[in-house]
């Protein structure tokens, strides 16, 4: 977008010692790009509660870098044909009984089907997940896992770990993608 800026005049006074001058300036016409700003995309509360919560429950004891890891693989795995199209798609997935009611131990994060209740009892450490999430949401941290869509701790051998590829090591748990 190009905009020509009007003609305008200055009026300024110069002072030196004891003599003043005014003197009055002609200021031409000027065109000027505007640039715009990127663009922040718009974060939905839904997706940012469930990103925010699997975090929570996946990583809360783990460093920083592992939070931003399991957002990632997070969001790696809503971009994937393979895994539920949204954010709450992906978190909440799982193995179902006649009755719609999630399998133990049979859903895509373990947490969410591990048999225990789930409570945000640390309310700051949510609030600061969320922040971070937010952040990961508005793409302000980078995809540290290399577009790993599965990990697992080091302390497992899951079967399926040798059908993927491993992509990096990040404090106790090992990130991998298919390909």
């Amino acid at each position: 977008m190009r905009i020509l800026l009007p003609l305008m005049f200055l009026l300024f006074t110069v002072s030196c010692g004891n003599h003043t001058q005014q003197d009055t300036v002609e200021l031409k016409p000027v065109a000027v790009t505007a640039q715009r700003l990127p663009e922040q995309p718009v974060i939905n509360s839904k997706d940012l509660d469930c990103l925010a919560t699997n975090i929570y429950f996946e990583a809360r004891g783990e460093p920083h870098l592992g939070k931003i890891a399991v957002a990632h693989v997070t969001l790696n795995r809503v971009k994937s044909k393979s895994f539920p199209n949204d954010i709450c798609g992906v978190v909440y997935q799982a193995k179902t009984n006649s009755r719609g009611t999630p399998i133990r131990h049979q859903c895509q994060f373990s947490w969410y089907c591990d048999g225990k209740l789930e409570v945000i009892d640390e309310k700051d450490k949510y609030e600061e997940i969320r922040k971070l999430a937010e952040e990961i949401l508005s793409e302000q941290q980078e995809d540290v896992t290399h577009g790993a869509e599965f990990y697992h701790s080091v302390k497992v051998s899951p079967f399926w770990r040798t059908a993927f590829t491993q992509t990096v090591v990040i404090n106790d748990h090992i990130f991998y993608k298919k390909g």
